[in-house]
């Protein structure tokens, strides 16, 4: 066998790092033919090393002993090879036959291993005869090795240290491999699994090992800080689950339903996260979620759910009744949608602390749909463009069977458009919502609170509303048909009657029904709000306990004048509360009837402390024949109202400087202003009938609630008119109203009938 040796001895151009690589593979080449036995160093000596070379110096690093002469530092690499073995990791071969040509080279041609050595020795004893290889004995001499091992500005000594290590480093790869099977991935390196000695045997097998499905159960993984501990690279990456690595594409194209689904499959025994990177991903069938799999995308904008699945839901997870799925979550993603003719976009039931969040649903066919469900949230969830149905619905079933418990929106936006489709839909013994930051733009009904046939009670209840938002509805903002403790703060409820593509064709704001006789439905609250902006009045009742306090009653103009009144209490309704409201926004009309309607039939009412803006017949329309309404405080800028509104209207001034009989249009005003007299006086209060005549639709036990302010510095003394009687804090039979002090009087009908009348004052 010969072997190729490339030599050059032009001083300047050292062998590249190629052709010295290529020179030890060619003598490893060698390694199995060759056969070198050096015991001793008179053996080494009869190789021809001479003993008298220049003192080498220090081989930092290096196995030759430092300040060794040339034949000691032979014979410390000659120790290494006193085995075939050793000697084959050197690629040193013992034979003329085995050296080859040395092409280039000072070596004479099929030198045996001692003439070789000599041969190199021979050239190395002078600085001349090195010079002549190319090689110098200063730094300064050996100038750059371009694309080298070697450093640069490098001794002749350093530059041999140098290409021993990479001598070495090759002579160990020789060592376990025959030079060819390395070149090629086919050399031996053994095996490291400590049992059965086979786990690798090649580098290409063992580069197999790492490209394999189990390749990254040998590498490491340490995470930094302290108290870390070891883990191989493949338990660390299983800690998500990518779609991809289950055969998602995500080029909106193929069709990765597949992919989804056994990836969530192989998440769900322990629970975990599915990844969907940022990319667009279509689905022809159902995604099914199971017990404690997050769904997880890069955002709404990069990660992209397409569902062309005709009319099958989109995704769905679906427990029962003895086993809930627990920590179903959906987050960061879009839906969106292709020629959809049926299903949901979500429909989960028999599901627990689970929630979507920042979640956008654009174009689907019917939205959300949560049914026998406890503690579910939706946070950052938009939805847009709905063709059918409801934007989302949250029900139980009406029979009792089971029910749903807490459902939170926290920066909710439903956008159905306009069309017969609801914003959010409430029935059956679900209960409990909190909201917050919601808003329902362009749907039918913003808010549904459905009752059916014999749902009571098991209907739905517990409402805490905080910045609730409907705007543009079709029919009504809020519609309520039963339940109890709905309570609205600081929510706006318009209907906006009129504007573009909202169709005209609305009635109330707020409608409040009862769910069986005597209105069982509740409990309901509205602080702070702005309601209105409809076809009919922005609030309509039917309930028991209903409050309105602090609220705008908004009409805009819109509805055509005096055919509505602001709010209507039905004949039905009990305990309504409708305390310090306006019916006017600054730029807005008011083409309200009244202010407030009682039905007859409507009991133990409290209407105080509201305002109205020119209502276009009367203030307070009262025609419940109930002794324990309250009416009291409720004013408006337009005169004339007294006779209708009992004490609501306009204050009136009484400026007679003499005392006098009080008249009725007076006493009967929001508040009577005495002022004039200049000494103390007496006034009379109107006759029964005068009292009966100016209120409308009085009934038999009417209570109205009076206040009269003496403004003079002189004492004012009242007294009662023909049919009427006092009672309470009297003196003499009289009510006696000191200097600079005014009074609340209760005034109550006792009979009405013309030619009987008799009232009762109390104060």
């Amino acid at each position: 066998m010969t072997t190729s040796i490339t030599l050059r001895n032009t001083k300047g151009s050292p062998l590249t790092y190629n052709e010295v690589d290529a020179n030890f593979t060619n003598l490893a080449a060698t390694a199995d033919a060759a056969t070198i036995s050096v015991s001793s160093k008179s053996e080494a000596v009869a190789l021809g090393v001479a003993a008298d070379a220049a003192d080498m110096g220090t081989f930092t690093g290096s196995t030759i002993p430092d300040n060794s002469d040339a034949k000691e530092a032979i014979q410390a690499l000659e120790t290494a090879v006193e085995t075939k073995a050793n000697a084959s990791a050197l690629g040193v071969a013992a034979t003329a036959a085995d050296m080859g040509t040395f092409t280039g080279s000072t070596i004479p041609d099929a030198s045996d291993a001692k003439e070789a050595i000599q041969a190199l020795e021979t050239a190395v004893e002078t600085k001349a005869n090195a010079s002549a290889l190319g090689v110098a004995a200063t730094a300064a001499d050996m100038g750059t090795f371009t694309g080298s091992t070697i450093p640069y500005g490098q001794t002749a000594k350093q530059s041999l240290q140098a290409l021993e290590t990479a001598v070495e480093l090759r002579a160990t790869i020789a060592a376990i491999a025959d030079n060819a099977g390395v070149d090629s991935g086919d050399g031996l390196i053994g095996s490291d699994d400590g049992s059965s000695g086979s786990l690798w045997t090649t580098i290409k097998g063992f580069i197999s090992y790492l490209r394999s499905s189990v390749g990254s159960s040998i590498v490491g993984f340490i995470q930094s800080g302290a108290g870390a501990v070891l883990r191989t690279a493949q338990d660390k990456m299983r800690d998500i689950v990518n779609v991809k690595d289950f055969g998602a594409v995500g080029d909106g194209s193929t069709d990765d339903t597949a992919a989804i689904n056994a990836a969530i499959t192989a998440v769900s025994s322990a629970g975990g996260t599915v990844l969907l990177g940022a990319a667009t991903y279509r689905v022809t069938g159902t995604i099914i979620q199971k017990n404690g799999v997050t769904l997880c995308g890069y955002g709404p904008r990069a990660t992209i759910l397409n569902f062309a699945n005709g009319t099958l839901d989109c995704i769905t997870a679906t427990g029962s009744a003895g086993n809930y799925l627990y920590g179903i979550f959906i987050r960061d993603l879009q839906m969106t949608f292709s020629g959809k003719t049926g299903g949901r976009a979500v429909f989960w039931t028999y599901v627990a602390n689970s929630a979507l969040d920042n979640v956008e649903i654009n174009g689907s066919y019917t939205g959300i749909d949560i049914y026998i469900a406890n503690t579910v949230s939706l946070n950052r969830v938009r939805i847009v463009t709905v063709t059918s149905s409801y934007a989302l619905r949250w029900r139980a079933p009406t029979d009792g069977s089971a029910r749903s418990d807490v459902l939170n929106l926290s920066d909710v936006v439903l956008n159905p458009g306009w069309g017969a489709v609801d914003g959010i839909v409430w029935s059956g013994l679900a209960q409990t919502m909190n909201m917050c930051n919601v808003a329902v733009l362009q749907a039918r009904y913003g808010l549904a609170i459905k009752a059916t046939p014999a749902s009571f009670p098991n209907v739905p209840a517990f409402l805490e509303a905080i910045n609730f938002q409907v705007e543009g509805a079709s029919q009504q903002s809020v519609r309520i048909e039963c339940g109890s403790q709905y309570h609205f703060f600081d929510c706006g409820l318009l209907n906006r009657y009129g504007t573009t593509g909202q169709g005209s064709a609305d009635d109330y704001a707020v409608a409040i029904y009862g769910d069986v006789a005597d209105s069982i439905t509740n409990g309901i609250k509205f602080i702070g709000c702005h309601i209105g902006d409809c076809a009919k009045s922005t609030i309509y009742t039917e309930a028991r306990g209903v409050i309105v306090s602090a609220c705008s009653l908004v009409n805009g103009g819109r509805l055509a004048a005096n055919t509505y009144p602001a709010v209507q209490v039905a004949a039905v309704a009990q305990d309504t509360d409708i305390c310090d409201c306006r019916d006017y926004t600054w730029g807005a009309l008011n083409n309200y009837k009244h202010m407030i309607q009682l039905d007859n039939g409507s009991i133990r009412n409290r209407v105080q402390g509201n305002f109205s803006v020119s209502p276009g017949t009367g203030l307070i329309l009262n025609n419940s024949i109930a002794g324990d309404n309250q009416i009291e405080g409720n004013w408006t800028n337009k005169s004339g109202y007294t006779s209708a509104d009992g004490f609501n209207g306009v204050p009136q001034a009484d400026g007679n400087a003499v005392g006098h009989s009080i008249t009725a249009a007076n006493f009967l005003a929001p508040i009577l202003l005495r002022s004039g007299p200049a000494a103390n006086f007496s006034d009379t209060t109107p006759t029964a009938a005068q009292i009966v005549a100016a209120i409308a639709n009085p009934s038999a036990t009417s209570c109205i609630r009076l206040l009269i302010a003496n403004t003079t510095a002189f004492q004012m003394t009242i007294l009662a008119g023909t049919g009427v009687t006092f009672g309470g804090n009297v003196s003499g039979g009289n009510f006696v109203l000191p200097a600079k002090t005014t009074r609340s009087f209760m005034l109550r009908i006792v009979n009405s009938l013309a030619g009987s009348e008799s009232v009762n004052l109390l104060g």
